[in-house]
């Protein structure tokens, strides 16, 4: 597995996008993301939908959402996947200025987070990100290996 950045790439595999989650439980939707706890509450998903934010305002107000969701979820012996497969990339001034407010805020206080792509492009914006930001984050298109390489050697979560 090759570094990129501080971020690892899992080049596409032959086996199916079937997910590894069991009994999903939804902590925040909107059009925009929902974001779920899944894998015996080991992993937080944040799922990007293919409607795109209009402006910084609804943005961030979806964030902030996201974000505080995250939090009465908790962080805390958990790993973060964002899947960013179905939304087209954006690259315009005011998405990536607020953005960069966002991830940092989003990606804190997990044992590791990781980012699920579309394509080699996807993981070269990651890189570039991940340059940025200074996060480690963990890159691939294969969600199997990516969901296994976050929970790998967590704990399990006492049920509640």
């Amino acid at each position: 597995m090759p570094l990129i950045c501080g971020a690892v790439y899992y080049p596409p595999s032959v086996s199916s996008r079937a997910s590894s989650s069991s009994d999903p439980s939804v902590l925040y939707s909107d059009e925009y993301v929902r974001v779920r706890i899944t894998n015996s509450g080991l992993l937080v998903r944040v799922e990007r939908s293919a409607v795109h934010h209009p402006d910084r305002e609804a943005l961030l107000a979806s964030y902030r959402k996201v974000i505080a969701a995250i939090d009465r979820g908790g962080r805390q012996g958990r790993s973060l996947l964002i899947d960013t497969r179905v939304p087209a990339g954006r690259n315009d001034k005011w998405f990536e200025e607020a953005m960069s407010w966002v991830r940092p805020r989003i990606d804190s206080g997990f044992v590791r987070v990781g980012v699920l792509i579309r394509s080699a492009m996807g993981a070269l914006q990651m890189r570039r990100l991940t340059s940025e930001d200074g996060l480690e984050r963990i890159v691939g298109t294969n969600e199997e290996e990516l969901v296994a390489a976050l929970i790998q050697d967590l704990p399990p979560r006492p049920r509640g």
